[in-house]
């Protein structure tokens, strides 16, 4: 994508850059994915099947295993994307070398998301929604300004303040289509009463999907950045004036 189109967005047009993105790199995040998720395909396929103290074990591990997974694949899209939106080109390879040692960080900025979310969803659903809505930028911050989860979520707040409707709409848009998708596939292979094929088919929408979600989190992100903080302004001119940028602070 072009300087010109780092700018602010609609939500309808967040959700359209996030898919023109994807579009752009297809193969790349598909790669990522596919890397990722085969420990978990595999590992699920092994485990079918087992019961009773052998089962929960196998819970407990595909959540830990899951948790990893989905921290590596969401830093990977944003790293990625941030390079392509801001003008650069998609290297899976570079990409993984820069994510890789931020993981730890990553999901502890997870756990910590979820001990403030979690507690607000099961005693009342909406502060635990709002508060979702103004931690939806911490991995992001973690990746592309080299943050602290502590920290990142201070800055989370502060990108998210007076935003909070726009982000609760583009997220409501962008998992609701999601979650339509997923239901649909999930009813289908149902039909079929595989257990077998209904986790491989899981496993291979999330490889085909979770990108499009991380990426439009991307954009959300850089058009809060735009809004509150005129980086679209602040990048054009490092451009003109022929210094690098990469996606930091």
């Amino acid at each position: 994508m072009s300087d010109a189109s780092l700018r602010a967005r609609t939500t309808t047009e967040i959700v359209d850059a996030a898919f023109t993105l994807y579009r752009r790199d297809f193969q790349q995040y598909i790669m990522v994915g596919a890397i990722a998720y085969s420990p978990m395909i595999v590992f699920s396929l092994l485990t079918q099947g087992m019961t009773g103290t052998g089962q929960i074990l196998v819970s407990v591990g595909a959540a830990v295993i899951g948790l990893v997974i989905a921290t590596l694949v969401g830093a990977a899209v944003t790293r990625m994307g941030a390079d392509v939106y801001l003008g650069g080109q998609a290297d899976v390879g570079r990409t993984v070398a820069a994510v890789l040692p931020l993981v730890p960080m990553l999901i502890m900025g997870a756990l910590l998301t979820m001990l403030m979310v979690v507690p607000g969803l099961i005693l009342l659903i909406v502060p635990g929604v709002y508060l979702a809505i103004r931690l939806f930028a911490l991995s992001q911050i973690i990746v592309l300004e080299k943050m602290g989860p502590v920290d990142a979520v201070t800055r989370s707040f502060e990108l998210t303040k007076g935003r909070a409707g726009p982000v609760f709409l583009t997220l409501l848009l962008l998992y609701g289509l999601y979650f339509a998708l997923s239901f649909g596939v999930t009813l289908a292979v149902a039909l079929f009463g595989s257990p077998v094929l209904q986790t491989v088919v899981s496993s291979v929408l999330s490889i085909f999907c979770f990108p499009i979600l991380g990426l439009a989190a991307l954009v959300l992100y850089y058009d809060l950045r735009i809004r509150n903080e005129g980086f679209d302004v602040e990048h054009m001119a490092q451009s003109l004036d022929g210094s690098s940028y990469a996606p930091t602070i």
